[in-house]
């Protein structure tokens, strides 16, 4: 049997594997790596305010992405969101690095920017 030539196979063949993106789900990934990345820049921006403590600053993130995707999208008190199996799935147990991220990728792109915006209000 015959091998294909190497030269077919990247110029002829390789190109109809790959398929872009649409534009919808890159503007989802750009925004959240964007937002993702904003939050070590503004650590190192005010890291003398949380001690120099990265755990302590993703603590409190944490803990204000988990209150603003409780109340804005899942629309639950505490208590609901306590018991909820969203909860048992994905914050029960987890690192803050992992909520963050779990959270973030959850939101819309636009969702993500008002929970930028609403920290600290």
């Amino acid at each position: 049997m015959n091998k294909l030539p190497i030269e077919s196979i990247i110029d002829k063949i390789i190109p109809y594997t790959y398929s872009t993106q649409s534009q919808p789900l890159r503007k989802d990934i750009t925004t959240f790596y964007f937002i993702y990345n904003r939050f070590s820049e503004i650590f190192k921006l005010n890291k003398d305010l949380f001690n120099n403590d990265f755990a302590w600053y993703y603590l409190v993130i944490s803990d204000e992405i988990q209150k603003h995707y409780r109340v804005k999208i899942l629309n639950q008190t505490p208590q609901e969101f306590r018991e909820s199996n969203f909860n048992k799935t994905y914050i029960k147990n987890k690192s803050d690095v992992y909520i963050i991220r779990t959270l973030l990728a959850k939101m819309a792109p636009v969702e993500r920017l008002k929970f930028v915006f609403s920290i600290g209000s």
